[in-house]
């Protein structure tokens, strides 16, 4: 009899301890989970959110249109525009300014400086340039912030540079056998900035930003994201120690009852 007794005690104290496993699990998972489209990529150094999205890494209805970026196997990231064969590789992105500093490693920018119909606006620098046409008897890829080869207007034979005339003079050139072939005002561009959609204000209060869903097509409103892993490790951790110290408890109870029959049977 006190046998019997003891095997449906301890088959109640496992069925409690099964359950109370299940409630910790659905406690965990119970969290806000993150909208795909909220969450904050990465590539090398820049934070990817909204109104950008990264390719490959956001589902393809995030971002606002015309705000995809892609991340090479280098770990840069870059713009491409629509019919403009030139690719933007980010510098940085100013969420709070709305701005886009970026570099062209083939300084073709410069062939290319009216933007079509685009949510982006060249931030322009008015500079001085001197354009020369540089033989091909010394031959190297030089750039630095003043300097640099235009490769897609240089050809086989001749190699054409755009020179600051602020950064040097012509003497001073790393180059050989150049003749200037233009000198004029560029306006250069440096950066892009953008001014729809709108989330300065959201930047500015450290929080973050979203398109209405029952707004118009640009309005946006702010809100305070979901970390990931956070909170989740905080329920876990809670939830963790809520159950061993369940488990403890039951232990012990089961032991002192346990303890009580044996002694009572040995009677």
């Amino acid at each position: 009899m006190i046998l019997v007794s003891l095997e449906i005690m301890l088959a109640l104290w496992f069925c409690i301890l099964l359950l109370l496993v299940a409630f910790f699990i659905q406690l965990g998972e119970g969290g806000e989970a993150q909208n795909p489209c909220e969450r904050v990529e990465r590539c090398g150094y820049q934070d990817i959110k909204f109104p950008f999205r990264l390719k490959g890494r956001h589902p393809d209805h995030c971002g606002y249109p015309g705000f995809e970026l892609s991340c090479t196997e280098k770990r840069q990231t870059v713009l491409e525009l629509p019919n403009i064969p030139t690719k933007f590789y980010v510098d940085w992105i100013d969420y709070e300014n709305q701005e886009l500093e970026f570099y062209d490693p083939e300084n073709c920018t410069l062939t290319n400086i009216h933007l079509p119909v685009s949510p982006f606006y060249f931030n322009e620098t008015n500079i001085i340039f001197f354009l020369l046409n540089c033989s091909t008897l010394e031959r190297k890829k030089h750039s630095d912030k003043y300097f640099g080869m235009i490769t897609c207007l240089s050809g086989p034979t001749y190699q054409i540079y755009v020179v600051d005339s602020a950064g040097y003079f012509l003497d001073e050139l790393p180059i050989v056998q150049c003749s200037v072939v233009d000198k004029k005002t560029l306006y250069f561009p440096s950066s892009l900035i953008w001014f729809e959609p709108n989330c300065t204000l959201c930047e500015r209060n450290k929080k973050s930003c979203r398109l209405k869903s029952n707004g118009t097509g640009t309005e946006t409103e702010c809100f305070l994201p979901v970390i990931q892993g956070k909170n989740e490790s905080r329920k876990f951790v809670a939830s963790g120690e809520l159950f061993s110290w369940n488990f403890q408890v039951s232990i012990s109870l089961m032991s002192r009852k346990f303890g009580s029959l044996l002694s009572f049977g040995s009677r």
